[in-house]
């Protein structure tokens, strides 16, 4: 029997400003058996993807203890103010400052890629789709009985499994939960 390969190279004419900016990629996505190219003419905007900025006080027993030790040792007297308003300043200056000094705010900065965007998604999910993307990316070029490409299969067909299941799972329970009231199903 006789084989052969094809390849297929697709034409695309298009009008241009020389002048503009030129830019083609291969993009590396789990779509197909072949990796898409694109051409990007023009002016490159890049959005850039905010991550998410978590403020918050890390507060344990010694902290909690700190604070009352100096809060039980302040002198309350400035309180017996005739003005309440001033009262009220003082008293929450007192308690700011005690929280600032024994309690610091810890600002904590999750990437964008890192960012729950379904509430069905869970920490696990994420993981497991991160660590697909990575085997793709070290997919392109292997052949299709390669270790490394039956690995990226079996491990795509698991995660896919899995999220449909917990997708399902997810929109089970929440319909449950609101089987009763109309408005939220």
């Amino acid at each position: 029997m006789y084989h052969s390969t094809s390849t297929l190279i697709d034409n695309i004419y298009t009008k241009f400003n020389p002048n503009e900016n030129i830019s083609s990629s291969i993009l590396i996505v789990d779509i197909s058996d072949h990796l898409p190219v694109f051409v990007l003419l023009g002016k490159l905007t890049q959005t850039k993807r905010i991550p998410k900025v978590i403020t918050y006080r890390p507060i344990d027993e010694t902290k909690i203890q700190n604070m009352a030790n100096y809060l039980d040792n302040h002198n309350w007297a400035s309180l017996n103010i005739e003005n309440v308003d001033d009262a009220n300043d003082s008293f929450t200056n007192t308690i700011n400052y005690a929280s600032d000094r024994f309690a610091r705010n810890t600002t904590l900065r999750i990437p964008y890629r890192n960012i729950i965007r379904e509430h069905w998604m869970i920490p696990a999910l994420l993981k497991s789709s991160m660590t697909r993307e990575k085997m793709f990316r070290k997919s392109p070029g292997k052949t299709k009985n390669s270790k490394v490409y039956i690995n990226l299969i079996k491990y795509r067909n698991l995660y896919n499994k899995l999220k449909k299941l917990h997708k399902q799972n997810y929109y089970a329970t929440e319909l449950t939960k609101f089987k009763n009231d109309l408005k939220r199903t």
